[in-house]
């Protein structure tokens, strides 16, 4: 049998927000933002769709919130999407309309919402659409008007009066099988809470009606629960009729919306409690909604979305005024919006590099990328290491904090130690690029990146600009006239009058005696601006155009893996 879960929500207009599409997945999917940005309407309009008639598995919108006389309901316009789980992942659409209620016994009721069938763009009629949701649900009396027959709870903020302001009555009522699952669940959140020795339950009813029911407590009575406590045992006793209802023959998955889920619980109780979600909803297939303003809660969800993008969703709503999904963002970035500073920032990202020649080499070509980059966020730390003993912190060690840095290897960490290419690129024929540098493709891991080339830095500095000073070609003079025309008194004269390109000097001691010297010139020329920028490149350096590109890619998508990583590390 299929199981179908919410999928999408369209409002095109509905109080404050226009024009608004929120993509859902099957698990738990947390939505925040400052208050009166409409994350309880939306919870709202997401349990307005669905729901059956018995085991109070159906929620009246009214319930929780109420249309006024001022407002345009007649103009407001959501749009609800059910999506099958499995291979051919059907699904249909339910168009929630707002209807006016004019008889005497409604007239506290202004609107109420009717959700009603959208025919599919594939078919002719409505009743077609109609007809296929019936074969779906294996129910032939579901109409065009019908809610989707999903089992559907809200629990709203209104569950958190406490105890002692309000009336509230007891009775004695048995959970039976479900008693050792109430308690394991309770007390895997607040430990010790209800003792194992005790099976006692009671239906609470409070004075506005509402009804639920719990197990006692250690040592509280009934009226000396508190909000915190309350607030949980209303979502442990959900989870147990979802958890009955599942066990139904035609259930095909449940919907359960929790407004402020965090109320009134500490931080600890706050994340057994997602994980506790997370688990229930997976095993009972229930969808999960939530909402909260809770940091360390959205700190410690965004880790588990991160895990399961497929399963889990965070969705943050931003603007009051003018109330918008935001794209996907860092949890530092969510934070400093929360906070609605700019001073919140994330902690910098340790970058790793074999030697200061790396680090030096790196910042000349990410000058080069294409989109702007900046520095700021990272601490580059030259390791004074050979690549075999910075890959060995890296992979063999599994260092965490290693693993949740950047690593960056010099361009002959392409090649295996000992092999001829190794031994070839610290070669003077192939530095002077006399013999072609054959160099391959190596497997990565995701916090890693190569230089470009197969040389050291020194080298490939040099051989580039032993290129332009050496060949004669429209490139060459290209490269030298660009100098001039920035009026950089570097000419071909002055950089033959400080190397030689000889053989004797093309060797790797040389070169890093004159480091300084070829950074300084490879940055005043924007050399390797220079040859990412070439229209007509030669063969050569098309090659290097395509090295340079490759890196900016592999690197970016480091830096971008990377700093998602730590913005959900614990602090």
């Amino acid at each position: 049998m299929n199981r179908f879960y919410l999928s999408n929500i369209k409002i095109k207009k509905f109080r404050k927000i226009n024009n608004m599409s929120i993509d859902f997945k099957p698990g738990v999917n947390m939505i925040i933002g400052h208050n009166g940005t409409g994350k309880s309407n939306i919870l709202s309009l997401l349990t307005s769709g669905s729901g059956i008639a018995h085991d109070n598995f159906m929620p009246k919108y009214e319930n929780f919130f109420k249309i006024d006389r001022s407002e345009s309901f007649s103009s407001y316009d959501v749009c609800n999407r059910y999506t099958a789980i499995g291979p051919d992942e059907s699904f249909f659409e339910e168009k929630l309309s707002f209807k006016k209620d004019s008889s005497a016994e409604e007239k506290q009721r202004v609107a109420h919402i009717v959700p009603r069938l959208k025919k599919a763009s594939h078919d002719k009629t409505i009743k077609e659409t109609s007809k296929k949701r019936q074969i779906l649900f294996h129910n032939d009396k579901l109409g065009e008007s019908a809610k989707a027959p999903l089992p559907t709870r809200f629990i709203s903020i209104s569950r958190l009066m406490p105890r002692g302001e309000g009336t509230i009555t007891t009775k004695k009522k048995k959970l039976g099988e479900n008693s050792d699952l109430y308690r394991q669940w309770y007390n895997d959140i607040l430990t010790n809470s209800i003792d194992n020795s005790i099976d006692d339950a009671y239906e609470v009813t409070r004075n506005y009606g509402s009804k639920k029911t719990e197990m006692r407590i250690t040592d509280t009575p009934a009226t000396g629960v508190s909000v915190g406590q309350d607030s949980l045992s209303t979502i442990i006793s959900n989870l147990i009729d979802f958890k009955v209802a599942s066990e139904e023959e035609n259930y095909q998955g449940g919907i359960l919306a929790i407004d402020e889920f965090d109320i009134s619980l500490h931080a600890e109780a706050q994340i057994k409690l997602i994980d506790k979600l997370i688990q229930l909803s997976k095993k009972f297939n229930i969808q999960i909604f939530v909402t909260t303003h809770s940091l360390s809660a959205i700190k410690y969800f965004f880790k588990q979305v991160e895990k399961s993008k497929q399963q889990h969703s965070l969705v943050y709503i931003k603007d009051r005024l003018f109330p918008h999904k935001s794209e996907t963002m860092s949890y530092y970035d969510i934070e400093q919006s929360m906070y609605l500073s700019l001073n919140t920032l994330p902690p910098k990202i340790n970058l790793y590099a074999e030697d200061e020649a790396s680090v030096e080499l790196l910042r000349l070509i990410i000058q080069s990328f294409k989109k702007e980059f900046s520095f700021n966020n990272i601490d580059f730390r030259p390791m004074k290491v050979s690549k075999t003993v910075l890959k060995y912190l890296n992979s063999t060690l599994k260092d965490p904090h290693f693993q949740s840095s950047m690593i960056i290897y010099d361009g002959d960490a392409r090649f295996s130690p000992g092999n001829e290419d190794e031994s070839n690129a610290a070669k003077p024929e192939y530095i002077l690029g006399e013999k072609e540098l054959v160099t391959t493709t190596k497997q990565l891991m995701f916090n890693e990146s190569i230089l470009p080339s197969g040389f050291a830095p020194e080298a490939y500095i040099y051989h580039w600009l032993h290129r332009f000073c050496k060949t004669e070609d429209a490139i060459s003079a290209s490269f030298w006239r660009q100098l001039t025309q920035q009026s950089i008194l570097l000419g071909t004269e002055y950089y033959l009058s400080k190397f030689n390109f000889s053989h004797e000097e093309a060797n790797l001691q040389s070169l890093k005696s004159k480091s300084k010297c070829l950074f300084d010139f490879a940055k005043e020329a924007r050399l390797f601006e220079f040859i990412k920028n070439l229209s007509e490149p030669d063969e050569e350096l098309k090659k290097e155009q395509e090295q340079l590109a490759k890196f900016e890619n592999d690197f970016r998508k480091s830096y971008y893996q990377i700093s998602k990583k730590n913005s959900i590390m614990p602090s």
